[in-house]
């Protein structure tokens, strides 16, 4: 008993000893914290010491170009860069331009009666007075105005429009569309009976029209500078006689279903400005007398397959370019080719072969 308790007094003298040592020790260790923790503070990342304007750009170009919409989630998206930290942030809800092209997807199943909400709709706003390059995707019979009224009601601010959805989806649109550029339509089913309208287009210029809307489609076509269209000879011709100031043509003549195609040439027309010409038809035969039907003074560069040129490619080809005495500069002749390449050379000496590739001619004037 008198051992223990001698023992016990020798232990309490030297505890507060060791506390002291360790109350020196962790002292010592928060010091050294405190100077590691000053040395990571004064570091500076080479990132974050750049201007928000700099930075900013270097967002706009991580981006696809405008009016190529990024997707609204995911690594491409601009909503990622505010992911990263709170300066990055605030930069990127900052850039207006980040927020200007904006996809709208409409969902597989039915939205609901008190649907509200999109994200695109945050973009709309964090885009602030910037024109809109709009992409609507709708994978349902929805009607879009209905799904997406926040973008319906900034319309006047749309530049490029794209829509891909069934012809019952398709907005009508009673107001005008003062800043509209680009049009481009791909109906996912045949177009119904009815016309498709759009009213007051100041600005258009630019348009694209796929799988037969085109016949079923009014539009300012003398302001357009350039057109890309799916239609019968018919229809093609009649359009092509009111867009006087084309500069680039891209046509697809078809034959939809059983309808009747009128194919005879009519009357000339005449595209003063017209630079470039494409045009292609399906199936073989159609459109065979599309170039005679055209006199084209302006023209720079045509392509073509030589099914549309029909039984006398070389004849037809000659007798446009000087019916059009254009100067004409790209010549290429691409698909399924009966006539030689050689052929092509003799009757066109004043052109140099370029390029040759399977089942394409391609030349270019020589200088």
């Amino acid at each position: 008993m008198l051992i223990q308790m001698a023992t016990d007094r020798k232990r309490l003298t030297d505890i507060p000893a060791q506390i002291l040592d360790l109350e020196r020790s962790l002292l010592a260790l928060r010091s050294e914290q405190k100077a590691v923790q000053e040395r990571l503070d004064s570091y500076k990342y080479p990132v974050l010491t750049l201007p928000n304007e700099m930075v900013s750009e270097i967002f706009v170009n991580c981006m696809p170009p405008y009016p190529l919409c990024p997707p609204l989630t995911g690594i491409s998206s601009p909503t990622s860069l505010t992911h990263i930290c709170r300066k990055w942030r605030a930069v990127a809800l900052a850039t207006p331009r980040l927020w200007r092209a904006i996809p709208f997807t409409a969902r597989f199943t039915p939205l609901p009666d008190d649907y509200e909400y999109h994200p695109g709709d945050d973009w709309a706003t964090r885009s602030g007075s910037l024109p809109l390059s709009i992409t609507m995707n709708a994978n349902a019979n929805d009607f879009l105005p209905a799904m997406y009224p926040a973008v319906f009601y900034r319309r006047a601010r749309w530049e490029y429009l794209k829509i891909m959805a069934l012809p019952s989806s398709f907005p009508i649109i009673d107001g005008p569309l003062p800043a509209l550029r680009h049009l481009e339509i791909h109906p996912k089913a045949a177009p119904p009976g009815g016309i498709f309208k759009f009213d007051d287009l100041p600005q258009l210029r630019t348009v694209v029209l796929r799988e037969f809307i085109g016949e079923k489609a009014i539009l300012p076509w003398n302001q357009l500078t350039s057109l890309t269209i799916d239609a019968a000879m018919n229809q093609c011709a009649s359009i092509l006689r009111q867009t006087t100031n084309l500069v680039h043509c891209d046509v697809r003549l078809v034959c939809f279903g059983f309808d009747e195609v009128d194919d005879r040439s009519g009357s000339h027309i005449q595209l003063p400005f017209l630079e470039s010409l494409a045009f292609k038809a399906c199936p073989d035969g159609l459109g065979r007398q599309f170039l005679d039907t055209l006199t084209l003074p302006a023209l720079y560069s045509l392509e073509t397959e030589e099914r549309c040129l029909w039984s006398d490619p070389v004849g037809r080809l000659t007798r446009f370019i000087a019916r059009s005495r254009c100067s004409l500069q790209v010549l290429n002749i691409r698909g399924a080719r009966m006539i030689p390449d050689d052929d092509y050379i003799f009757c066109f000496p004043h052109y140099s072969q370029n390029r040759l590739q399977p089942a394409t001619f391609s030349a270019v004037a020589s200088r």
